[in-house]
């Protein structure tokens, strides 16, 4: 008889609600906040993230700890660098877990860099999250997410909602997202990352990690495959099946500065 995995079943739930639980867009400029676990900067009279799920997010994120004397000293250690993540929830936050919490967020301030975490929880390179009118990565794009000004690093993390769809779409889009990034942003190291596992089962993530890592090749851009980061590590994973704990994104940013270093941060 065959039993189903619980942790398979509650995640495609999750993926076929369009991220119900997800649903968080943020903005996140570093440099200007009080903490190294900001939230919600109080002049938006925003909501934290916790209650206020449904809206777009602007959000204001700790200090680097980069200093403001021997800039180029700082510069030539990437420190203060100008970076910009975009991606799905587990980029820009999720629930309890805010953008200055995720690996995203850990990580910039690993490297001192001044960071933009933008992007759309639920949502991927076709799949969008009508449920709070979020378009996907390509239409989040034309709504503004890459205008943040030059960068020197572009990191592009998605395909973990695109399970379960059109592979030569994933692609597509993939390679049309990547070809905006190079031209928006020239000069800029730009690197895409795959989806990330969080059941132990690569089945239903294998087909989207392929689709995006040779979009990354025909682009030219480096890719850092995620999927197996988990493994043999699930209790990292939250009591939704899907999204990880603070616990999770601390391990997965050392993770994510592990292969940023090796491309050269």
């Amino acid at each position: 008889m065959h039993i189903p995995n619980p942790r398979r079943s509650r995640r495609r739930l999750a993926v076929l609600v369009a991220g119900v639980s997800l649903a968080v867009v943020a903005a996140l400029m570093v440099g200007e906040g009080s903490g190294p676990d900001a939230q919600a900067n109080p002049q938006t009279g925003q909501q934290d993230l916790a209650t206020d799920r449904t809206s777009l997010r602007q959000v204001t994120a700790p200090a680097s700890s980069a200093g403001a004397g021997g800039a180029a000293t700082t510069r030539a250690k990437g420190k203060g660098a100008r970076v910009l993540f975009f991606g799905d929830s587990y980029f820009i936050g999720h629930a309890e877990i805010g953008p200055s919490q995720t690996m995203a967020g850990r990580v910039g301030r690993t490297f001192g860099w001044r960071s933009a975490i933008k992007g759309g929880g639920g949502t991927g390179f076709v799949r969008a999250n009508p449920e709070y009118d979020l378009p996907n990565f390509l239409g989040q794009i034309n709504q503004g997410a890459f205008d943040v000004g030059s960068r020197r690093w572009v990191i592009i993390e998605g395909g973990s909602d695109d399970r379960y769809l059109n592979t030569a779409a994933i692609n597509k889009n993939a390679r049309k997202v990547l070809r905006i990034a190079k031209k928006r942003f020239p000069g800029a190291k730009v690197v895409l990352m795959g989806p990330l596992d969080v059941d132990g089962n690569y089945s239903d993530d294998r087909p989207v990690n392929r689709a995006l890592r040779k979009a990354a090749k025909t682009k030219g851009v480096p890719f850092i495959n995620a999927m197996k980061w988990l493994q043999g590590r699930l209790e990292l994973v939250g009591p939704d099946y899907v999204h990880p704990t603070a616990k999770g994104h601390r391990f997965l940013a050392k993770k994510l500065a592990a292969a940023l270093r090796k491309r050269g941060a």
